[in-house]
């Protein structure tokens, strides 16, 4: 046999053999695949997150720019609902407008779904409105699951710098839920005050004066 025909047979069975090894290589363990699928997965999902949440930080950016830069508007908060914001128009002096919360909410904004502005002007409605007595005013405190907190208070009120109106006396409540908002007293929970208070000796040890 001549030494060509002898090669041949060499090389198909050397194929063979490394054809057995890449197939043996590419074999993929369907656990791993599994969980490699996963974690694809879970970082797709936590880059979501992150998106929303600038998206969230961007148009609460953009709403609070729009407002505070009207020397009517007095605070602005969101709670829970990220796409709703909360703020006080003072009374007109004179007249039978009282003081207002407002909310502004952007789910009914269609130019901010189309176009990501706000159009704050027109998506407002009036959530609460009274006529206080010269020198009165409404404060945002913040929110107690459903419960928007205010104070009402005199202009002149200048507390300390640790203060929390969260300890006010006669702090006030409108439950957002209700079909029409009325004006509640609110008690703060047993709680709810430690944890103010407790936050209120942190700051008071860590103020300089």
């Amino acid at each position: 046999m001549s030494k060509r025909y002898l090669i041949i047979p060499i090389v198909f069975g050397a194929l063979i053999f490394l054809g057995a090894g890449c197939a043996k290589e590419v074999a993929v363990d369907p656990n791993q695949e599994a969980a490699s699928w996963k974690e694809q997965a879970a970082a797709i999902l936590s880059y979501k997150d992150k998106v929303q949440d600038l998206q969230e930080k961007l148009l609460e950016a953009k709403v609070k720019f729009g407002l505070l830069d009207s020397s009517e508007v007095r605070e602005v908060l969101t709670g829970s609902e990220k796409n709703k914001f909360y703020f006080i128009i003072p009374q007109v002096k004179n007249s039978n407008v009282g003081e207002r919360i407002e909310v502004y909410d952007a789910t009914n904004d269609r130019q901010y779904k189309e176009f990501g502005e706000p159009a704050i002007d027109k998506n407002v409605s009036i959530l609460y409105q009274e006529a206080l007595p010269d020198g009165g005013q409404f404060r945002l405190v913040g929110f107690d699951g459903k419960k928007l907190v205010f104070e009402q208070t005199g202009i002149e009120d200048s507390p300390g710098p640790c203060y929390s109106m969260w300890l006010s006396s006669g702090l006030k409540y409108i439950d957002l839920d209700a079909a029409k908002p009325v004006k509640r007293d609110y008690s703060i929970s047993v709680e709810k005050k430690r944890a103010v208070e407790a936050e209120v000796k942190q700051c008071e040890d860590n103020f300089v004066y």
